[in-house]
């Protein structure tokens, strides 16, 4: 994975000691260790995929068929895991955006006709924006599951084939655009992190301002 992706992210989840964090600083720590693990995950996600999808080119172009098998085996275990994954992290995203959504009608309720200034207008606008970030990392993430789950159909549709031994080079040729795809989506999502990172660091920078 690129340095500069490793680089961003320790910059994103710099801490520092508060003796007595009050209940918004105590949430925004939990989001930055959040961040560090799920940035961890999409990192090994990401790495294995890259290292099946290397092997599977190599055997194809080296027509080793045992190698491509295995590859196979490999491949098919990774989709299994990250559809899971996915449609876990789906539920949860949704869990958070309903979350932020009733904080964001909170805060609203609180403000009625009296205007805020200084920090309690900031956290009001920053639970607005909270709820606007959730409804659009989850369906985002909904969007991304669907679109895995489509290609992990298209590829156990074509399967049969490449067990026979009777792929055909445009079978192969779709495969490799496939597995492309699924190297794309898992370096966007850690790239997502990074971002999402960079963003809950500077939300705690306020909090403690």
């Amino acid at each position: 994975m690129n340095r500069w992706i490793l680089s961003a992210l320790a910059l994103s989840l710099g801490t520092a000691a508060l003796a007595s964090p009050p209940r918004e600083i105590r949430a925004d720590h939990q989001e930055l260790r959040d961040d560090r693990s799920d940035f961890r995950d999409d990192i090994r996600d990401a790495r294995g995929l890259d290292h099946i999808v290397d092997r599977w080119h190599a055997a194809w172009r080296a027509g080793d068929r045992a190698a491509e098998r295995a590859a196979d085996q490999d491949l098919g275990a990774w989709l299994v895991r990250e559809v899971g994954e996915s449609i876990h992290e789906v539920h949860e995203g949704r869990v958070e955006a309903r979350h932020s959504a009733a904080e964001s009608r909170a805060s609203d309720a609180r403000i009625g006709s009296t205007p805020l200034t200084g920090r309690a207008a900031r956290e009001a606008r920053d639970d607005r924006q909270d709820a606007r970030d959730d409804r659009r990392d989850a369906h985002m993430d909904a969007k991304d599951v669907a679109r895995t789950r489509a290609i992990a159909r298209e590829l156990r549709a074509m399967q049969p084939s490449f067990t026979a031994g009777t792929a055909t080079a445009a079978q192969y040729g779709r495969k490799s655009v496939l597995l492309g795809e699924l190297k794309a989506m898992t370096r966007a999502e850690v790239k997502a992190n990074v971002q999402e990172a960079r963003e809950d660091r500077r939300e705690w920078v306020e909090d403690v301002r």
